[in-house]
């Protein structure tokens, strides 16, 4: 595992959708491609000052070595420390250099390669209580329960076992809700047995669904995989009927 600075703009505001686009991961630890390529590494990062500074530092060893008539074997091995030292220091240069124009480290990441880096930082950076988090804008439960009631459906909400906000759940049924998905494939029989006497207790009937998507990273294999009982079914059938005959308000 490799640790990772995470770099961004130091005035950078929530919601800029520019703040990711220049934001920079440096590796901690030696830099082979300093160690190679010496200054012109620097310079292909855009460290001016810093490969100014080595520029100069390898011109001055150089000449040092010529003045001080060194032998060939010794100034090969002043050459391979001087080597070794840039690529000790060059990623802490680079941090400094860019902290220095503005971009400081706001996190440590540690991680396999850079594009697990890059992914692990970007989604702590946009997380929620994070810098860059920007609330989704959407409507309150009370006007989504409302908007499907018109619409002539049933609002059930989706394996509340994923959600794990079970304090959520009474404020969503005296907003109308219909019906809790206590039948889930990520349900177990104790989560759809809690979700079950939730339900009775709240007077909402219960659905249920294997949530295929048709992708095998998300859900079942294959549909079917969950089955509604038929009672439980008989009840859903038995609300529908009601609500669409029954002419009152759907949400309060």
């Amino acid at each position: 595992m490799k640790t990772y600075t995470l770099h961004v703009d130091a005035d950078a505001t929530p919601g800029d959708a520019g703040t990711l686009d220049r934001a920079v991961l440096v590796k901690d630890g030696f830099s082979w491609g300093a160690f190679v390529f010496s200054f012109f590494w620097f310079f292909a990062h855009r460290l001016w000052i810093a490969g100014l500074i080595v520029l100069i530092a390898a011109g001055a060893l150089g000449a040092s070595l010529q003045l001080l008539r060194v032998g060939a074997g010794a100034g090969v091995s002043a050459a391979f420390l001087f080597a070794v030292l840039l690529g000790l220091e060059a990623n802490s240069l680079r941090r400094w250099t860019l902290a220095r124009s503005g971009r400081p480290a706001v996190d440590v990441v540690r991680a396999g390669d850079r594009e697990e880096a890059e992914t692990k930082a970007f989604a702590r950076w946009l997380g929620r209580g994070r810098p860059a988090f920007v609330p989704r804008p959407g409507a309150a439960p009370r006007e989504v329960v409302a908007r499907i009631h018109e619409a002539g459906g049933i609002a059930s909400l989706a394996h509340p076992g994923l959600l794990g906000h079970d304090e959520w759940l009474p404020g969503f049924a005296a907003d109308g809700l219909d019906a809790l998905e206590a039948y889930h494939s990520k349900h177990d029989d104790t989560v759809t047995g809690h979700y079950l006497s939730v339900a009775a207790g709240l007077g909402l009937v219960v659905t249920g669904g294997s949530d295929y998507h048709a992708d095998e990273a998300h859900g079942p294999a294959g549909p079917g995989s969950v089955s509604l009982p038929p009672d439980a079914y008989a009840r859903l059938v038995r609300l529908k009927v009601e609500t669409a005959t029954a002419d009152r308000p759907r949400s309060a």
